[in-house]
């Protein structure tokens, strides 16, 4: 059933992203207490598991580049 369950997995997209959502914040012992308040228990080595599985954000180019004082001081007195 595309877009409920995905295939191998025990927990559904929904479920995946609120772990994701939580742990994300919070890591370990806390993220634990808050998802069994939301009904949902998991152990801190699965929240830990959930959140290195989680992809890393994306690098963005910076727009502007500052130049050093002590940078430029180097130049001209070198």
């Amino acid at each position: 059933m595309p877009g409920v369950l995905a295939r191998y997995q025990r927990r559904t997209p929904t479920l995946a992203a609120q772990v994701g959502a939580v742990v994300r914040e919070l890591v370990g012992r806390a993220s634990t207490r808050v998802l069994s308040a939301l009904a949902t228990r998991i152990s801190k080595n699965t929240a830990l598991r959930a959140l290195m599985r989680l992809p890393l954000p994306g690098r963005t180019a910076p727009r502007v580049l500052g130049v050093d004082d002590v940078a430029l001081r180097k130049i001209i007195l070198s």
